[in-house]
């Protein structure tokens, strides 16, 4: 039989040699993992772009940089290869932790958003709940944690792809384009070029490994991710059905777009594929998963296992007892060990005896209900930008009633249903930040009714919420109109209600005031947007009044002084975020100093945060 190669045993030598060099050198001359473009064909859709792809063919060529014990847990910093790329390893950096000595386990994989890295806090926290969870560093920053209660970073080498790219650091464009450069696997226009498409194929490879793992259950695999990571987990659950359940934070929002990246890379392609089991965790305010597109994702999936848990007010941030929503989903699909009430019954009854619109509330009572809050948004402003009011609600029985009124029947109306539930023991996870958290109760949220203008005139709804002066009265339930970052709910308190037409200055010729109560002298600092102003308040706990003019309030943020902004507020008008918080006494010699939470003492008691006129 003849030879291919007519080569001498020392030139065979010689280049096996060459090739061992390349190998150690991160040079690979294996076959490629994806085909070259058959007749130079372009995948025109998503059949066509996975097709022949096996995420399993390949070896992982697992490389276990770091391990370590942690309190019964198995920590391993590692890196697995997503494939060869003209002749060379793309290897992903990672995170991986699971209880020592268990079998069987859940896994999960953990995929972060734009600008993070992969978390120890976000493994070990599943790890200690029963499951092997793998966190992904895609994007190639420093991966970092909480070690045995100490923060760490690891800065070793980690992620590289070789010869492509599929990170914000050098080849951030191409999350959009399709078209070639040095960086991608084809050199003409195609799907394959795209950030998107390298990072699914990192994604499932992760699922390959998780599979591959001695402790883990194949069969039970399930993933998550924030923001970016949140598109990453929609479209490979969508396309791996290896997966049996996702939970997208902030994210997998209808993005439809047209030609080629539409149907091959746009979420929106993805839809008629996702069967698995989704939950849905979509702050009311975010920008990038708006829940708006939210509600088109799910009337677009063929699945019909999904429910949702809106946090109100926040955008691309959550709070304890939402977040631990996607952790259960884990636990009915993954572990059986957790059982849903369904989704609560929303309607809203537009033909009313007196023109409001009335919501019509039915939770799931299988759990005991503890809280039922009704939100609904009246206007068209920028979806960041919206104020949701917390209806008032009456209880009749196990259904809940409550008043929608609308200033303008020329705008649209919007209304979801939060509904709270304890838990049987509290839970503690990692946050969409990596914040360690414990919830002892958890919200499940309704679908959003949308109704527009022509159909709330055709109902006769009439305009029967007046303009008020009183911005915020601080009643019992204040602080579920307004919003804090701290899971403690305290300072700084924010709040959108100036983009309600309710609340906003009557003219030009007003004031704002405040009274405010305190046990120890303070200050009190306010925010419009970009402008700040603050004064001091008085101990000894005696109600007092502050007053401002916009004058008053001075541009905080030097980068705010590039834009050509006036120093001084010119006007009460067009704000997007109202904040009251703690003052500080270097404000007036740093107007970039953020609102602090240096309160000195119990907090305040607030009063009639209003518009005074003219007179």
């Amino acid at each position: 039989m003849k030879t291919v190669c007519q080569f001498s045993k020392s030139k065979l030598t010689l280049l096996c040699l060459f090739a061992l060099l390349l190998c150690i050198n991160g040079i690979c001359i294996a076959k490629d993992t994806l085909a070259p473009l058959k007749d130079g064909k372009i995948p025109q859709n998503l059949d066509q772009l996975w097709e022949g792809y096996d995420p399993a063919a390949e070896p992982l060529d697992t490389e276990i940089l770091e391990e370590w014990e942690d309190n019964g847990v198995i920590c391993r910093v590692l890196r697995y290869r997503v494939g060869i790329f003209k002749g060379q390893k793309a290897m992903m950096g990672a995170l991986y932790a699971f209880p020592k000595g268990e079998k069987n386990l859940p896994g999960l994989v953990q995929i972060h958003g734009g600008g993070q890295h992969a978390n120890l806090n976000a493994v070990t926290t599943n790890a200690r709940r029963g499951y092997a969870c793998i966190s992904l560093n895609w994007l190639a920053n420093q991966m970092t944690g909480l070690r045995k209660g100490q923060n760490w970073k690891w800065e070793g080498i980690h992620t590289d792809w070789g010869c492509v790219d599929a990170t914000q650091n050098t080849h951030n464009l191409h999350f959009g384009s399709l078209e070639p450069d040095d960086k991608t696997v084809d050199n003409v226009e195609s799907p394959r070029n795209n950030n998107w498409f390298l990072g699914v194929m990192g994604a499932r490879r992760a699922v390959t490994f998780l599979q591959q793992q001695p402790e883990v259950d194949p069969s039970k695999i399930g993933m998550y991710g924030h923001s970016m990571g949140a598109k990453l987990t929609f479209d490979t659950s969508a396309i791996d059905k290896r997966i049996k359940a996702a939970v997208p934070s902030a994210g997998a929002q209808a993005n439809k777009k047209e030609g080629l990246h539409g149907n091959t890379i746009a979420t929106y392609a993805h839809y008629p594929k996702q069967t698995c089991a989704v939950m849905f965790l979509n702050p009311s305010n975010d920008f990038h998963g708006r829940i708006d597109d939210i509600e088109k994702t799910i009337d677009g999936m063929t699945s019909k296992e999904y429910q949702l848990c809106r946090t109100p007010h926040l955008n691309h941030r959550t709070m304890p007892e939402y977040a631990v929503t996607g952790l259960l989903w884990f636990d009915k699909y993954l572990k059986g060990t957790f059982e849903f009430p369904k989704t609560p019954e929303l309607s809203l009854a537009l033909r009313t005896s007196n023109g409001v619109p009335i919501a019509i509330v039915k939770p799931d009572t299988s759990k005991p209900v503890t809280e039922v809050d009704v939100y609904f948004n009246r206007g068209d402003v920028k979806a960041t930008d919206r104020y949701w009011e917390l209806a008032k609600i009456e209880q009749k029985g196990d259904i809940y009633v409550a008043s929608c009124p609308v200033v303008s029947t020329n705008e649209s109306l919007r209304v979801f249903v939060n509904v709270r539930y304890p838990l049987d023991k509290p839970v503690t996870g990692a946050s969409y930040y990596y914040q360690i958290y414990t919830a002892e109760n958890f919200w499940l949220s309704s679908r959003m009714y949308t109704v527009g203008p022509d159909e709330l005139k055709a109902a006769s709804v009439k305009a029967t919420a007046q303009p008020t002066n009183i911005i915020e009265d601080f009643g019992p339930e204040w602080k579920k109109k307004w919003y804090s970052y701290n899971y403690d709910s305290q300072w700084p308190f924010r709040s959108h209600k100036l983009k309600d037409k309710r609340f906003q200055a009557p003219s030009q010729d007003v004031k704002l005031a405040l009274d405010i109560k305190c046990q120890k002298d303070n200050a009190i600092s306010i925010e419009l947007d970009q402008y700040r102003t603050q004064a001091d308040v008085k101990g000894g706990g005696q109600w007092q009044t502050v007053v401002f003019e916009p004058s008053d309030f001075k541009l905080k943020e030097q980068k705010n002084k590039k834009q050509d902004k006036p120093e001084n507020l010119e006007k009460f008008s067009d704000f997007g975020e109202l904040v009251l918080g703690a003052g500080d006494v270097a404000y007036p010699d740093q107007p970039e100093v953020e609102v602090s939470a240096g309160w000195d003492g119990e907090l305040p008691q607030f009063r009639d945060l209003r518009w005074l006129d003219g007179n």
